[in-house]
Formats: C-alpha cells, sequence, structure tokens
C-alpha cells in the first residue's frame, strides 16, 4: 500500500511538472512567435505551397494550433488572408506541430537537470523581457522532460503489480478502451499534443505498451476537437469554417489510422505497425513517427482536394453580413507600388464606408435592414482601421505635391467620416430617448426622417462622383440658427418641460447640428479627394 501511494504522488508529481512545463514553453511561443506569425502570414500566401511551407515552419515555432487559429480567424475577418489561404496554412501547421514529440522522445535523463537548474537560475536574474522569454522556453522544455522522468520514476513500481498486468491486458484485449482513454483526455486537456507527449513519456519507460500509445494517440486527435468546436461556438462564417476544417483534419487522420490498426490487428496485414518497427525499435520513436504520419497523410489528403473542400465550408458555414462590411472590397492584401493608384483604391474603400455610414440609421429603426446596430458599428470600426492602415502605408511611396495634397485630404475625409458615424450614434441614442418622452417624440421622429434623408442623399451623391447644385449646397447648409430656434420654441411651449426632458432635447438637436456640418464638410472636399 505504502509503494502504490509513493507511486501515485509521484506520477501526479511528474505529470504536474509535465503539464506546467508544456504550459511554459506554450506561452513564450506565443510572446515570441504569435507577432512575427501574424506579419509572416500575410507575406507567405501564394502560391499556395508557399503557404503551406510556412505553416510548416510556424506549426514547429509556434506549437499551438489553437493560437494559430485566432491569429488566422482575426486576419481573415480583416480581409488580409482568405479562408482558402489560411486552410494551406493551418495544413502545413498541423504537420509541423509534430517536432515537439520527436524531442521529447530523446532520452537525456541527466541533462534535463541542468537544463532546468541552469534556466530557472537565470530566469531569476534576468530582468530583460526577451531573454526572459528565451529561458522561459528552456525552462518549459526542461520541465517537461522532468515531468516525464518523475512520472516514469512513479509508473515503475506499479508494474509489478498484479493489477496493472491486468490493466494492460484488458486494453490490449480491447483497442477501443485505448481510443475512449485518448479522446478523454484530449478532451480535458484541449490538446492532443500534450496526450501525445504523456503517452509516448510513458512508452519510453517501457510502462505503455506501441498499440496501446497509439491508440490514446489517436483517440486524443478526436478529443481534443471538443476544445475547438467550443472556439468555433464563438466564431461565425469564415472564422467557423477554420475551425471545422482543423475538427474535420484531425478526424480524418485519426479515422484513417484507427481503421488501418484494426486491419493490421486482425487481418493480419503489415502496416503501420510492421513499418515503425523497421524504422526504429525504440517504442517512444515509434509513436512520434505514428503522430507525423497520422498528420502527413491528412496533410497531403486535403491538398488534393483543397479547392473542393474550401467551396463545401463556404457553403455550410456561409459568412454572416457584418463579417462581410467589416471587410475592404477594394484594398490589396499588398499595397500597389503605384501611389497614384493606391490613393484612388483608398477613395473608393471611403465611398463603400459612407454607404455603411448611411445605413447606421436605418439599422437602428428598421429590424429588417439586415445586419442590426452594434454589428454594421463593429464592422465599420474594423473597416476604419483597415483604411487608416492603408493610409499609413501610403505615406511610404513616393509622392509628389499634388499626391501629397490628395493624400491630405483623403485623411480629412477619412476623420469626417468616423466622425460622422460617432455623432450618428450619439444621435440614435437621443432619438430613443426622446421618443420615450412624450413631449418631444414627434420632433424626434421627424428629426429622424429628415436626416435619414439627408444622409442617403449624401451616399447617392458620393456614389455617382457627380458636383452638388445650388439647391443641394443649400440643403446641406448651417442650420444651427435653425437647431436653435427650434430649441427655443419647444421650451417656450413646454414651460413644465422636465430637466431629462429638456438634456435630451438639447442634445438632440445639436447631434443635428453636428450630422448635418459634418456632412456639409465631407461633400464640399469630396470632389477634392478625386
Amino acid at each position: 500500500m505504502a509503494i502504490e501511494v509513493q507511486a501515485s504522488a509521484m506520477f501526479l508529481l511528474g505529470l504536474g511538472l509535465l503539464l506546467t512545463g508544456i504550459n511554459i514553453l506554450s506561452e513564450s511561443l506565443k510572446r515570441i512567435g504569435s507577432r512575427t506569425f501574424r506579419i509572416l502570414s500575410m507575406q507567405y500566401l501564394n502560391p499556395r505551397w508557399k503557404a503551406l511551407v510556412f505553416g510548416l515552419g510556424a506549426g514547429a515555432a509556434l506549437q499551438s494550433t489553437s493560437a494559430a487559429l485566432f491569429i488566422l480567424g482575426s486576419l481573415n475577418s480583416a480581409g488580409s488572408v482568405t479562408v482558402a489561404q489560411a486552410i494551406s496554412i493551418l495544413t502545413g501547421f498541423s504537420v509541423g506541430n509534430c517536432i515537439l514529440p520527436f524531442l521529447v522522445s530523446i532520452k537525456i535523463r541527466f541533462g534535463v537537470f541542468f537544463v532546468v537548474g541552469i534556466s530557472a537560475i537565470m530566469l531569476y536574474f534576468t530582468k530583460v523581457d526577451t531573454r526572459r522569454n528565451l529561458w522561459n522556453l528552456a525552462f518549459g522544455l526542461g520541465l517537461i522532460f522532468f515531468g516525464i522522468e518523475m512520472l516514469l520514476d512513479g509508473v515503475r513500481p506499479l508494474r509489478q503489480e498484479p493489477w496493472f498486468s491486468e490493466t494492460l491486458r484488458i486494453a490490449s484485449a480491447w483497442p477501443g478502451l485505448s481510443i475512449l482513454i485518448g479522446m478523454a483526455f484530449g478532451f480535458l486537456v484541449q490538446s492532443s499534443t500534450t496526450v501525445v507527449m504523456v503517452a509516448i513519456g510513458l512508452a519510453k519507460g517501457g510502462v505503455l505498451p506501441v498499440q496501446e500509445t497509439f491508440l490514446i494517440m489517436y483517440g486524443a486527435a478526436v478529443g481534443s476537437t471538443g476544445f475547438k468546436t467550443f472556439l468555433g461556438s464563438a466564431m461565425s462564417g469564415s472564422g467557423r469554417q477554420l475551425v471545422r476544417f482543423v475538427n474535420y483534419f484531425n478526424f480524418t487522420g485519426a479515422g484513417v489510422f484507427v481503421i488501418l490498426f484494426y486491419v493490421e490487428k486482425y487481418l493480419h496485414i503489415p502496416l503501420v505497425l510492421a513499418l515503425l518497427a523497421k524504422i526504429t525499435p525504440e517504442p517512444e520513436i515509434q509513436a512520434a513517427w505514428a503522430f507525423m504520419l497520422m498528420n502527413l497523410t491528412a496533410a497531403i489528403f486535403y491538398m488534393l482536394i483543397h479547392t473542393p473542400v474550401v467551396g463545401w465550408l463556404a457553403h455550410q458555414f456561409p459568412p454572416a453580413e457584418e463579417e462581410e462590411l467589416s471587410k475592404p472590397l477594394f484594398l490589396w492584401d499588398k499595397s500597389p507600388d503605384d501611389s497614384q493608384v493606391a490613393l484612388d483604391i483608398i477613395h473608393m474603400e471611403q465611398s463603400r464606408e459612407f454607404g455603411q455610414v448611411a445605413a447606421l440609421l436605418p439599422s437602428a429603426f428598421e429590424p429588417n435592414r439586415g445586419a442590426d446596430l452594434k454589428k454594421r458599428w463593429e464592422a465599420l470600426q474594423c473597416l476604419g482601421h483597415e483604411i487608416e492602415s492603408a493610409m499609413a502605408e501610403v505615406v511610404s511611396l513616393h509622392l509628389d505635391v499634388s499626391q501629397a495634397q490628395r493624400h491630405a485630404i483623403l485623411q480629412n475625409r477619412q476623420t469626417m467620416i468616423m466622425q460622422l458615424a460617432e455623432e450618428l450614434m450619439k444621435l440614435i441614442e437621443f432619438i430613443r430617448q426622446a421618443q420615450s418622452l412624450p413631449e418631444i417624440t414627434l420632433l424626434a421622429n421627424n428629426c429622424f426622417e429628415a436626416l435619414d434623408f439627408l444622409i442617403q442623399n449624401a451616399s447617392e451623391i458620393v456614389k455617382s462622383g457627380e458636383l452638388l447644385d445650388e439647391d443641394q449646397t443649400d440643403l446641406y447648409g448651417d442650420r444651427s440658427t435653425q437647431m436653435r430656434q427650434l430649441r427655443n420654441t419647444f421650451l417656450n411651449s413646454n414651460q413644465n418641460m422636465t430637466p431629462p426632458t429638456r438634456s435630451c432635447l438639447l442634445g438632440l438637436t445639436l447631434c443635428v447640428d453636428k450630422c448635418i456640418w459634418i456632412l456639409n464638410r465631407t461633400l464640399s472636399m469630396e470632389y477634392k479627394s478625386l
């Protein structure tokens, strides 16, 4: 009994150190590599083989499919990366993600003590963040090896116990049990790679037979998709397409190798087990190769059916309307070298952006006008950020005097468009508040109809590129005097108006006045920006 308690304590200690090491290593890799991954992923997109090779290297360096999903999902939402390009990167990423199990299979028992000790001491004395990240990498990797050694020290004495031998016998007789165990652990720890490293560690010490090691790894690949399914529930459209692709990728690889296992075991046809036994007699290295081959098989399969899969995912999980609104339509993934072309593209994108601003008022009070107000506002902010980024990139190009002037005008135009959007959001709140106040309900409705007409008309003017005629110029003229007279009329006719109503009246009329002023300024610079 004392042996079992001691063994259990050592096993839990080893498992805890292993999981802690994986967490430290993963976080360090994310801090070091996430920004680089985000930048490089937009540079290695075409042709497709470049995206695959980049994904392969990124998987080896980053070691976190969930992090890659979040980064690629955000880039896709911004319109920087298409679903097809992201899938190519993820395909290579899944293969590169198999490097760490090979490292874990190396036998360096006493060397690990030096790695953990030296890196821990250096972390204590090092204050510079960049150097601390590097020592954290070494410390995390050392803890993984150290945890495996502790885990093995706890399990080895149990091999002499009858119940342990009986458990292995049952697992060998019922392969499905090992798959279920792998699925359960994969779901709990949210990472198939973590389960694979634990399984390889047990195989390294001769505790876990090769057959059970393989089956647990296959099950973990399926079980870990549960967490990624949870990630997918928080996404929509294109983001969900990427999560579903990773899930299908794991199911495909694991499914094929489970079938191959049963064929080899019961039909006695030499397949994976026989091949890996010829490659190496070491069970832990066989397990690392099995994990690699599983992912490589799925990668080759999806490389061959890449185009149909992209089309099917788009059909099954179509992008939401607000997702399309948030993506630039004219901006290129890479800014053109011709500054004049770049400015023309920004102008067209701003005109499209103005149309989205014009849709804010109707979406707030007409529920059947597509995406709701909150989603439209978020999409508009994303699009505005992309336009501002594109304008910043244009500065690096050679601009002559006229182009520099046009760039300044486009910057002012962008500021005006976003200011108009912000004022409209404020106005919508005032209108909603006023509609609950009987004294100014009619005024609020009239303000909504009048301003909606002015903005929709301005949107048509921007789209057509026509010059303002005299009547249109008067239409968007200064309204401060009229708004002041309107306020005084309401205040004089309603002497008993409550303070909240007075405050709402003031805010409502000031917002209308400011919106019309911004419209006037935006339309006046429209033709200077062409």
